[in-house]
């Protein structure tokens, strides 16, 4: 029964994945975001080119999968999903079901806050992949997105980001004689 579950196709309703916001063409050039929480979703809904990029949001941290057992993990709706989502089954075991072919999208991009929070959520995810869809990591289809911690608006709406404390302080008295607004984000 497990097995059926996790490689249940996501096409049709019967199988849609509550918060999955799909993209129209599915393959290698197709992209998948897997977000930090539905606020950080929405940037990327907004922005997303809906032909080829699709988004996920995560509720807060997911299961540290290294540590729970592999009943708990599976019935972890939010891990079912993704494993549903990316589309080739899981790696490893006795019951190895992955199957590269059915992946759904080229690139699975972690997207989450420039901060300790954000940092360990995409450990998290690394983590389930590595130990689930291994073959992703090795034939290059994770990343990371960079995404930045500050964002200075100026009057002719221009924007400069900063994607850390430090590199704000050191470069912010490049702007002391510009009207900004900073943000943090």
């Amino acid at each position: 029964r497990l097995k059926k579950k996790l490689t249940e196709k996501v096409e049709g309703i019967g199988n849609k994945v509550e918060k999955l916001i799909d993209c129209e063409k599915h393959g290698l050039d197709s992209e998948l975001y897997i977000t930090e929480g539905d606020s950080a979703m929405g940037s990327i809904i907004d922005a997303r080119d809906d032909d080829f990029q699709a988004t996920y949001p995560l509720r807060g941290k997911m299961l540290n999968t290294l540590k729970a057992d592999v009943t708990r993990v599976f019935k972890n709706q939010e891990i079912v999903d993704l494993v549903k989502i990316i589309g080739t089954g899981i790696y490893g075991g006795k019951k190895d079901n992955f199957n590269i072919d059915n992946l759904r999208y080229g690139k699975i991009i972690i997207a989450t806050d420039a901060d300790p929070d954000g940092y360990q959520i995409a450990i998290l995810v690394l983590t389930f992949i590595y130990k689930f869809l291994r073959p992703l990591l090795y034939e290059g289809h994770v990343y990371i997105a960079q995404t930045p911690l500050y964002e200075l608006k100026f009057k002719d709406d221009s924007v400069v980001y900063f994607n850390s404390e430090d590199e704000k302080n050191r470069n912010i008295g490049k702007y002391k004689d510009k009207k900004f607004v900073m943000n943090r984000l």
